[in-house]
């Protein structure tokens, strides 16, 4: 068979020349099973595994592999773990986090013992903390070294010599070779024939447990002074191999025999251990030394820079053996690891040559004479059979090659050696030891066959070459031998010539032929069947990548990431398998009756005969190239910078995959921890946890802690069948927002569904739902919800039977209220001629001198103001229901004076009962912001109380105000009959008296209640105490200074004490009411200081006010054709009369009547009946008020005059500027005030102010004003109906659009274009 190899260019020194024949005496060695002995020991420790740690953790003291197979490190900062993919940090946040490790011993299934700088440590595999296990070790300090043997833990420390704890016993105990010597450092501990060998700086000694004493053991006056650093025993000798300073020696147990058997001057023994080939793994300062106790032969190993897979550091601290034979070398610079690989076996270029530059070998072929031919993309590599190798490229003058690509070498029928390169083809001339190259041309002398691919020798002794750009030259060999290779060589045939009948394409790649004599090409058209006896040619629609004939009835060619078989006789093709996404076939090798495929994702194997795959797969192996050297049952693997053989019977007696094992957990990158993150032990010691539902984003790593490169990881999820493949080199799982519940997770090593070769390891998680979602949440909703529909069932039935009750209740106070009304108008009538009583009265008692005279009309007097104590009762219990009251029309008074007022207005009653009134406060004046109307109500009530239940003889009123920092308290007491201890809890429910009927005086009940209503509405509270009958009572009202309470600002003005400036004329005063006999009693009692005028009714007000413009207006509320409220609306829209006083006389003194007094522009109002001095001390006050602002008016007039002039023309501009802007954009729906202040370029806080300034309306306002004057004028128009001018204006709600019609016109668009209309006709 033809075989394939391309080779890149390397000069080989004299000494690699002697390895490289060691390389080809060994592919010459007869049984496949010797195979790897023929190889050199040494090329197995040129190609590591290097582990590399933090930098300041690099400099590795110990390896050790605890029974599960996971291997801790020991380093100069701290404890770390390896699983073969990942390293994780141990003892964090401890004292030890940054120590330096020395040794590490398993004491038991479940602990570590960690030997450190700052002394012992036992680790708990299971919890992975820190334990203090023995107490009494504490004491050891400083640690080298650690062993367990014969159940005791032996103790090497740096200060305190040898110790060792015994398990059973539980002490500890010293062991000094001499009591009388200093304790020197042991280095090494080494169990051999029963007693325990301890290698220290004072030298070799020896433990025996029967007698119970540690010996010297007596070496040569040579040695005896040297320090053992490490031992090994060697069970197969009976010997035991001593590392000491420059000498390994060798420990004759049977006749106490040492003999050196390895001389090193200059480099210390720091560590021995035997590979699986029972050579000693010797570490140094000087790098590493691997001894054959066979040969006695040594190798030295040392850091090549040129090689990344070389050792990684030439200070070897330590060696360790797993359990699969892997050797483990710690550095100074990490860790280089050589995995015991039964099957494939590396050796990097390096090894082969001295040459710097690499090559990525493409193509291996082994000649006739075993010869060893390696080709790539930087020349070619030739070993003879005498052990020669020779270097062939374009830069060796010696060995020329006009070009490095190597394409293709092949041996012809006359075992004469022929490559295919970029600079077409040439021939091996063995005695010169030369390439004779040819340059070959078609008979016409257009196509050359310069970049040549494959070459073929037929039997009828022709050379085919398969060329890009050139097609296939057919050439005659004899004729090219005997040619002279400087002249240009005419081919006889090419089958790419337009006078062949089936044209071949220009671009070939490979040729194959099969046992039928058919030739297979592929080229860029398809792949070509030649019939060379007939002269045929098929071309197929198939596009090999690449292919081979299996020497059976098929050829095997891939496409894509699909492999087929197509049998040369019936042209079909068969399917075999496919490659993973993506992957490419890079070689096949035909071995017996195996096609081996090397693909991007690795090399596996097919059978020829049933198609299936053998199971033989290594994942994560790139190779280029493949040749099998049936000679020695070996393939070789060319690839980047190296070569790799492999033994087939090695591979097929393979035992099957180890398990794998779940190494750790992590959750958005944080390792979980036991006994921290989840319950119960290390993860690596169960297989399955329970996590909380913050938890959802996990990631799974695992491995089978041989450490081995071939790992091929499969899993599955829960009840999926399919398995899904990781990437070569990973081991990580990932899973993103899993939702609570219990999940499987299967992992496998390899493909195969056999348990045997691929044992499958199951995995268990359950995400705990968060406690709203747990078992017992949904038994706590269902109970809420049993609860819910009861409650609900039951509030209908209860809303239902209400709702009949609310009907009935209804049905009675509607009743009830006409009543009430009645009695309460009754009430208003009678309090206008109640008022002319009571205001003549007073007036008559002042000017009456007759005792008895005086006497009676006191007497009359007094009964009046009875009358009209139970007149406003009355009205107080009808004023409860008006939802006014809960709202406060606030202002600033001044307290002190405000209490003093009221305190006045019942001075007449407390004399006529002869009640004492005092009035104490702990400031001159307090400001506060409070409804006035109420306050007064407050008040009022609290001392018609108080006055209700003095006794007749007297007793005394006391009102207090005390300001505190926070709060304003005012207390009125008195020394009345008191309250009882059982009704001081329903004093303030509403229509409720005391059942003791010595108590109930005349009243409704509600007093209180009001006090309390009105208190809370200011955020204040009301209390009231009495120690019980007879014992008086305290009320005291609680108001906050904070809050709407607290006046803003305030400054305190003394009253003027000055006069009003005298006046030429009186002012004129104008009274409107319809009441003649009230109109002419006020015209009477203010003729001295006003010049009056009278009017019946609103419109004569009116009429009088425009004609004689009075200075102030005393006006009734109700009045006939013109009430008050109008009257005064009518009065502030005159220019002449807007700014004069009015104060209202009504007989409603009403909450709601007062309000809408105010909001008409009334400054003060008035109930009847009134106090004739405190009118006249109002009217006096209101004109006083009324000339200070003219004054003021005058003067800000005079200033600002030429100032107003200027911004009327600017504001001007710009309403007419937002006017134009509003009409433009009229009909677009989304125009509003910021679409308006982008047009504009103001802001919206700057936009309003100056349209609130200029317009005296907002933006908004504006706009819909515009909108509303636009759709007006479209609909006298008469062309659009109400839609149409809805649109027009910029509305899609026609609701939307009639209510801000009608609130601008007081009718909706349709009654407004009918009014219009009817008007027209």
């Amino acid at each position: 068979m033809k075989g394939f190899l391309i080779i890149k260019n390397i000069i080989l020194s004299k000494q690699t020349l002697l390895l490289v024949y060691i390389l080809v005496w060994g592919m010459q060695a007869y049984s496949s099973d010797i195979l790897s002995s023929a190889f050199p020991y040494n090329y197995r420790y040129k190609s590591f595994k290097n582990i590399y740690f933090p930098i300041e953790s690099n400099v590795v003291n110990v390896v050790f592999q605890d029974d599960t197979g996971l291997v801790w490190v020991g380093t100069q900062s701290g404890l770390f773990s390896y699983n073969g993919y990942q390293i994780y940090k141990l003892a964090r946040e401890t004292d030890i986090e940054y120590a330096n490790i020395t040794a590490i011993v398993q004491v038991s299934k479940e602990y570590l013992c960690i030997g450190t700088n700052k002394g012992l440590r036992f680790l708990n595999l299971f919890t992975e903390q820190f334990e203090n296990l023995y107490p009494v070790t504490q004491m050891v300090k400083s640690v080298r070294s650690l062993a367990v043997w014969d159940n005791k833990l032996w103790i090497g420390t740096n200060d305190e010599g040898l110790l060792y704890y015994d398990f059973q016993d539980e002490f500890i105990v010293h062991l000094p070779l001499d009591p009388g010597k200093s304790k020197s450092i042991v280095y090494s501990f080494e169990p051999a024939d029963g007693r325990l060998y301890i290698g220290s700086y004072d030298g070799l000694s020896c433990y025996d447990p029967v007698k119970q004493v540690r010996e010297t053991v007596i070496l040569p006056e040579k040695f005896r002074k040297l320090m053992v650093n490490s031992l090994l025993w060697d069970e197969q000798q009976n010997c035991l191999w001593i590392g000491t300073e420059g000498y390994l020696l060798r420990y004759c147990l049977n006749d106490s025999r040492v003999e050196p058997s390895l001389a090193l001057p200059s480099n210390t023994f720091k560590t021995l251990a035997f590979d699986n080939k029972n050579n000693i793994v010797i570490g140094t300062d000087n790098g590493l030394y691997i001894y054959s106790r066979s040969f006695g032969k040594v190798n030295h190993i040392l850091h090549d820079l040129r090689n990344e897979q070389s050792l990684c550091n030439n200070v070897i601290s330590c060696s360790y053996i797993d359990r699969n034979n892997n050797v483990w070398l710690g550095t100074d610079y990490g860790i280089s690891l050589i995995v015991d690989d039964s099957a494939f076996q590396f050796i990097h270029i390096s090894e082969l040559t001295d040459e710097r530059n690499g090559n990525d070998f493409t193509h291996i072929y082994k000649d006739s004479k075993g010869g060893y031919w390696l080709g790539g993309t930087n020349g070619l590599l030739l070993f003879d059979k005498n052990g020669k190798v020779k270097c062939f490229n374009i830069e060796n003058p010696k060995n020329l090659l006009r070009h490095n690509k190597i394409r293709c070498i092949y041996e012809d029928r006359d075992h004469i050696v022929w490559i295919a390169t970029d600079a077409g083809v040439a021939r091996y001339d063995r005695e010169r030891e030369k390439f004779v190259h040819y340059n070959i041309v078609d008979r016409l002398n257009r196509k050359k066959a310069n970049w040549a691919y494959d070459v073929y020798e037929d039997e009828y002794g022709s050379l085919w070459i398969a060329t890009y750009l050139g097609g296939i030259f057919i050439v005659n060999k004899r004729e090219l031998l005997a040619h002279d290779d400087r002249v240009l060589f005419r081919a006889e045939w090419n089958l790419s010539d337009s006078l062949i009948s089936t044209k071949v394409s220009e671009i070939a790649y490979q040729i194959e032929t099969d046992k039928y004599g058919f030739i297979w090409v592929n080229t860029q058209k398809g792949l070509a069947r030649i019939d060379c006896k007939a002269r045929k040619i098929h071309i197929l629609d198939v596009y090999p990548n690449r292919m081979i004939y299996d020497g059976i009835q098929s050829i095997w060619y891939s496409s894509n990431n699909e492999i087929y078989k197509l049998n040369v006789l019936t042209y079909t093709s068969e399917k075999i398998g496919e490659l993973s996404r993506g992957s490419q076939v890079h070689s096949f090798v035909l071995e017996n009756t195996n096609i081996w495929v090397s693909c991007t994702e690795g090399v596996m194997a097919w059978d020829i005969v049933s198609s299936q795959r053998t199971g033989m797969a290594f994942s994560g192996r790139y190779y280029q190239a493949g040749f099998y050297d049936r000679q020695h049952d070996v393939i070789l693997w060319g690839g980047y910078d190296g070569i790799s053989y492999v033994s087939t019977h090695a591979i097929k007696s393979e035992k099957g995959a180890v398990p794998v094992i779940v190494t750790a957990v992590r959750s958005n990158d944080r390792q979980l921890l036991p006994m921290v993150d989840y319950a119960g032990s290390s993860i690596r010691y169960q297989n399955k946890i329970e996590l909380p539902h913050t938890e959802k984003n996990l990631t799974f790593e695992f491995s089978t802690l041989a450490y081995s490169s071939e790992s091929e990881f499969y899993y599955r999820l829960g009840n999926s069948k399919q398995w899904s493949k990781l990437e070569p080199g990973q081991n990580r799982i990932s899973f993103a927002n899993l939702h609570s519940g219990r999940y499987r997770l299967f992992m496998r090593n390899g493909n195969s569904d056999d348990p045997q070769l691929s044992p499958v390891t199951e995995f268990g998680f359950t995400i705990l739902p968060p406690w709203y979602a747990s078992v017992i949440a949904y038994v706590i909703y269902a109970l809420a919800l049993a609860v819910i529909v009861f409650v609900i069932i039951k509030y209908i039935r209860r809303n239902l039977r209400l709702k009949y009750e609310r009907k009935e209740k209804e049905k009675t106070l509607e009743l009830s209220n006409l009543k009430l009304d009645f009695f309460i108008h009754i009430s208003h009538e009678i309090k206008a001629p109640l008022s002319l009583i009571i205001a003549p009265l007073s007036t008559l008692i002042k000017e009456t001198k007759k005792p008895e005279h005086k006497s009676r009309l006191e007497f009359i007097y007094k009964h009046a103001l009875k009358l009209n104590l139970l007149i406003h009762e009355v009205l107080d219990f009808k004023q409860m229901d008006y939802t006014s009251e809960d709202t406060l029309i606030r202002s600033n008074i001044e307290l002190c004076s405000f209490i003093r007022n009221i305190l006045d207005a019942f001075s007449t009653i407390f004399a006529d009962k002869n009640i004492r009134s005092a009035f104490v406060s702990n400031g001159e004046q307090m400001w506060m912001n409070l409804d006035i109307v109420k306050m007064e109500s407050v008040i009022s009530n609290i001392i018609t109380n108080a006055i209700k239940f003095i006794p007749d003889e007297g007793g005394q009123i006391e009102v207090s105000i005390i300001q505190e920092e926070q709060t304003v308290a005012i207390q009125i007491s008195d020394t009345g009959s008191g309250i009882r201890r059982e009704d001081l809890p329903y004093v303030f429910i509403r229509y409720l008296q005391s059942k003791n009927k010595e108590r109930r005086k005349d009243g409704s009940g509600i007093g209180l209640y009001i006090v309390r209503k009105f208190i809370e509405l200011h955020g204040g509270h009301v209390s009231i105490h009495s120690a019980g009958d007879d014992c008086g009572t305290l009320v005291t009202i609680t108001l906050p200074l904070s809050g709407d309470n607290c006046v803003v600002s305030m400054q305190n003005h003394s009253q003027a004490d000055s006069q009003l400036t005298p006046l030429a004329g009186k002012p004129v005063l104008l009274i409107v009411d319809d009441n003649v006999e009230m109109a002419t009693y006020l015209a009477e009692a203010f003729s001295e200081e006003y010049c009056c005028l009278h009017a019946l009714n609103g419109k004569d007000g009116i009429t009088i006010a425009s004609e004689h413009y009075p200075d102030i207006i005393l006006a009734d509320q109700i009045m006939p054709e013109m009430d008050g409220i109008e009257f005064c609306r009518e009065i502030r829209k005159m220019s002449q009369t807007a700014l004069v006083p009015i104060i209202m006389l009504t007989a409603r003194d009403d909450k709601e009547t007062e309000l809408k007094s105010m909001k008409a522009g009334v400054d003060v109002f008035m109930s009847k009946p009134f106090d004739v001095d405190k009118l006249r001390s109002r009217l006096e006050q209101l004109l006083q008020t009324r000339r200070e602002i003219e004054k003021k008016l005058c003067v800000e007039t005079t200033v600002h005059s030429q100032i107003k002039e200027k911004e009327t023309d600017t504001g001007e501009a710009f309403i007419t500027e937002l006017v134009s802007i509003m009409e433009e954009n009229m009909e677009n729906t989304e125009f509003n005030v910021s679409m308006l202040c982008q047009l504009v370029g103001m802001d919206n806080k700057q936009l309003y102010r100056k349209v609130k300034q200029l317009a005296g309306v907002t933006p908004v306002d504006l706009i819909r004003r515009i909108r509303m004057k636009k759709a007006a004028v479209l609909l006298s128009q008469h062309r659009f109906s109400v839609s149409e001018v809805m649109y027009m204006v910029g509305y899609s709600n026609p609701s939307y659009f009639s209510k801000c019609f009608v609130a601008e016109y007081k009718i909706s668009p349709s009654q407004y274009a009918s009014k219009l209309q009817s008007e027209r006709k």
